[in-house]
């Protein structure tokens, strides 16, 4: 598997898990896009961003760097600002066919042994990831959403 086939199958997937909550998913496509995170989740009012990196296979030794292609300095400080604006964003990084690890901990590589410690998405089916543990911090993280915060109450009179 590549790199754009994980993207493409996670994105596809959280998709099918939040089809009854009207989940939304949009790739960042535009030729211009230095910085920006490779796509974004939404559900219920909560947007998150996520990086997606994929390799073959796990270095051998438990300091090596996994990630061929390290988390550039624009997506670092622009996933850093989307969580300091408290909105979630994520590095999912695949293994392979069958593994793949999440974190809110942004940085612009990783250890094998950082890696073996993080979290988990677990693979249903061919194309299927579980997306649960993504949509569950997306749920709670909703639970603290406002719509229209600090407004008065009559700023949407003038609205159509």
């Amino acid at each position: 598997m590549d790199e754009a086939k994980f993207k493409k199958q996670l994105r596809a997937s959280f998709l099918a898990q939040t089809a009854l909550a009207q989940g939304y998913e949009w790739p960042v496509t535009d030729p211009f896009r230095t910085g920006t995170a490779d796509f974004f989740l939404a559900v219920r009012g909560c947007v998150m961003a996520c990086e997606a990196k994929h390799m073959k296979e796990l270095p051998v030794r438990e300091n090596s760097r996994v990630l061929d292609h390290p988390v550039s300095m624009e997506q670092y400080r622009f996933l850093r600002r989307y969580q300091e604006s408290g909105s979630p964003s994520f590095v999912l990084i695949g293994v392979g066919k069958d593994a793949a690890a999440y974190t809110n901990r942004i940085q612009l590589n990783y250890t094998k042994k950082e890696l073996m410690f993080l979290p988990r998405l677990q693979r249903l089916g061919k194309d299927l990831w579980d997306m649960g543990p993504l949509i569950t911090i997306m749920a709670d993280h909703n639970k603290t959403w406002q719509p229209y915060l600090n407004l008065p109450a009559d700023a949407h009179a003038n609205t159509p």
